[in-house]
């Protein structure tokens, strides 16, 4: 009898899985912006091209996820490093399963409200997407407001995975990780960890460097708060 050999183990993620993953966290991570963007402006041709650009980005967007479901299955995925109690198993794989959904549910909520309001969705200008529902004003509220939620939620996750990347990029659980899978991103960790920065001070060690890095941190984040404030004012 012919002995089939031994499944493939697979060490990391295939190195096409990886690019269309940060490609698709920058994609979303601009629509976002160009979504707030948009929604701080008057009407006009200044909102007309940033919602357009918003839309293509959009459809880019759902036509990568399903690229990257397909690929995924045909590629595998590396088994953790440790094994995960089934509670965690479970859990991760929910939220695995759960960010694919607002992926998907993000452009589609937003093709929704554009058809349905009468409006367009064009690919950069190249080719238009069938309208597959009529011009109806309660499905395109309705739509509307699922794409803001949609947004919101997608938006407090990145932000959470910004927060928790920061917080822990010199964990040698992420630090392990990048290095098998982004090794670039192993060292960039390394230099943002926010922890061990903050740690030193509690050591009572102050660096020039760490004091550039908090005030260049806080600063960001305080003129973009600013920078939000003031246009809703002009509003």
């Amino acid at each position: 009898m012919k002995a089939f050999p031994p499944p493939r183990q697979i060490a990391v993620y295939d190195p096409g899985l990886r690019t269309l993953h940060w490609l698709m966290a920058a994609l979303i991570f601009v629509a976002l912006v160009l979504g707030v963007w948009a929604s701080l402006l008057p009407r006009g041709e200044t909102r007309s091209d940033i919602l357009f650009v918003h839309k293509s980005i959009g459809v880019t967007v759902l036509g990568l996820v399903a690229l990257r479901v397909v690929w995924r299955l045909i590629a595998g995925a590396p088994e953790y490093l440790e094994p995960l109690g089934r509670l965690t198993h479970a859990a991760a794989r929910a939220g695995h399963l759960a960010l694919y959904a607002l992926m998907i549910a993000m452009p589609v909520s937003g093709y929704l409200t554009s058809t349905a309001g009468g409006n367009e969705v064009s690919w950069f200008g190249l080719f238009s997407l069938p309208r597959l529902v009529g011009k109806d004003k309660f499905l395109d509220e309705a739509a509307s407001w699922a794409h803001l939620v949609f947004a919101w939620v997608i938006a407090f996750v990145l932000a959470v995975a910004v927060c928790f990347v920061f917080a822990v990029a010199s964990y040698p659980v992420v630090t392990d990780f990048l290095s098998r899978n982004t090794p670039a991103l192993a060292e960039v960790a390394r230099r943002i960890a926010v922890i061990d920065r903050f740690q030193d001070f509690t050591r009572g060690v102050v660096s020039l460097r760490d004091l550039i890095f908090f005030t260049t941190f806080i600063g960001f984040w305080l003129f973009l708060n600013a920078v939000i404030v003031e246009q809703r004012k002009a509003d």
